[in-house]
């Protein structure tokens, strides 16, 4: 049998030490401007409040877990050093409109820390231009994806731009599968990735 209290321990330490410092880099960057070959550009924005849900967790006001916090409060629990409140932490237990079960919180809250160092640093570098794509989401929570072969990363429109985004998925997932490209839409190859 699972223990998930230690399991959410691991993943939350493991967050800490490996993705966390990327993530931090990412927020004090500036903004990554991508180019695409049809002539359009994606502009990502990466914030502290979506870092929780980035990684599969999401944080509470209270250990009951009724009401949740601000989720920039993960972002600020990691940088802070400090022990982190872990009965306020807690696998995401909605995924869209439904609630999912503590095995399933812990199976994506695995694939998403796994590949995010991998995401990450593809971005902090500039992103491959010969394998980096941008693509329609298949997902009615996010409107585009850019990504590569082996993860791809939820973008939705931040409020009041046109083409400013911010990160709201991370999915260890090829960017071309069905599971995140849209069938019949068009498939954008990255030609430039800079920060600004």
């Amino acid at each position: 049998m699972v223990n998930y209290s230690k399991e959410k321990k691991r993943l939350l330490t493991q967050i800490r030490r490996e993705v966390f410092p990327q993530y931090l880099q990412l927020v004090h960057a500036g903004t990554l401007t991508l180019s695409g070959d049809d002539g359009s550009v994606v502009r990502i924005v990466f914030t502290k409040g979506n870092f929780a849900h980035l990684c599969g967790f999401e944080v509470f006001a209270s250990q009951d877990k009724t009401c949740r916090d601000r989720q920039s409060r993960f972002y600020d629990f990691m940088q802070s050093g400090r022990p982190l409140p872990l009965g306020r932490i807690d696998f995401a237990h909605h995924h869209g409109s439904r609630a999912i079960s503590l095995e399933k919180g812990l199976s994506n809250s695995g694939k998403k820390i796994r590949v995010a160092p991998v995401a990450f640093d593809a971005l902090l570098s500039g992103l491959s231009e010969q394998q980096a794509y941008i693509v329609q989401s298949a997902k009615s929570s996010v409107a585009i994806f850019v990504g590569e072969t082996g993860w791809a990363l939820g973008l939705k429109l931040q409020e009041g731009t046109s083409n400013d985004y911010i990160p709201v998925s991370l999915l260890e997932e090829n960017v071309l599968s069905s599971l995140v490209h849209r069938s019949g839409s068009v498939i954008v190859r990255v030609t430039s990735a800079e920060w600004r």
